[in-house]
């Protein structure tokens, strides 16, 4: 409980003392435990007895002073209700502004999750078109020995010359798709994004595939004539001369 003169700078002391002295009966025997004029008197007197002192305190009555109650001038309590008044206006912009930094620091904590959960989607992203680019290399690659096996084995009977696989490999060749122009949407920049990797994939297995069947064909043998087998089939005396075609009209 309060004084009138103020607040109680020993507010344990002032409190021990206030519930001894309420416990005091009045004199026909009544008011225990309850609160009267003659025990606030006595509190005051007793807190001050034992060194209590008080604190000036706005809108109190007295002044805070030990002894007599010295009461305030209205034009002191109309002063010291101003400046509370001022004190608390002050106190709640303080408030609202350290609620507003809050705020402020709160919605940067949030961009900055909303950010870094931007960034792991799209490493993950890339992580996973990697993944999937690796896979269809090693697939591309499986399935090239198959061929690559049935251009050894078609090397070895019927071998080409070297300048006639380069031609056909050349013919082959197609010019590298170009990448469409980025939009500013989100989703149209990730679909592109997408067919892009995609045409580079499929460009870089066409030139591993052309890679390997042109070093097969290097490899391979180039045919060679048989000289002798030519000269062989060709007989001079085999052939018959104008001269004797006539000779055998006439005598016939």
């Amino acid at each position: 409980m309060g004084s009138t003169k103020g607040k109680p700078t020993d507010s344990k002391l002032h409190d021990k003392i206030t519930e001894e002295i309420k416990q005091q009966t009045n004199k026909d025997g009544s008011g225990k435990g309850q609160m009267a004029a003659w025990k606030a008197s006595k509190i005051a007197k007793e807190y001050e007895a034992q060194g209590g002192g008080y604190e000036n305190q706005s809108g109190s009555k007295n002044e805070p002073k030990k002894g007599a109650p010295a009461h305030k001038s209205a034009a002191k309590k109309s002063a010291e209700t101003k400046h509370d008044n001022a004190a608390n206006e002050k106190n709640k912009a303080a408030d609202k502004a350290h609620e507003e930094e809050g705020e402020e620091e709160q919605q940067e904590a949030v961009d900055q999750q909303e950010e870094k959960d931007d960034q792991a989607e799209s490493a993950d992203e890339k992580e996973k078109a990697t993944a999937g680019k690796r896979k269809r290399v090693r697939s591309g690659a499986l399935t090239t020995v198959p061929v690559i096996q049935q251009l050894t084995s078609s090397s070895q009977t019927a071998p080409q010359p070297k300048a006639a696989a380069k031609n056909a490999t050349k013919k082959t060749d197609k010019p590298a798709p170009t990448k469409k122009t980025r939009t500013s949407t989100k989703a149209q920049e990730k679909k592109e994004a997408e067919e892009n990797k995609e045409a580079e994939e499929k460009e870089e297995n066409q030139k591993a595939n052309e890679q390997v069947n042109e070093d097969k064909s290097e490899a391979a043998p180039e045919p060679q004539v048989d000289a002798d087998a030519d000269e062989a089939e060709f007989d001079p005396e085999a052939v018959e001369s104008d001269e004797d075609v006539v000779g055998e009209k006439d005598e016939e």
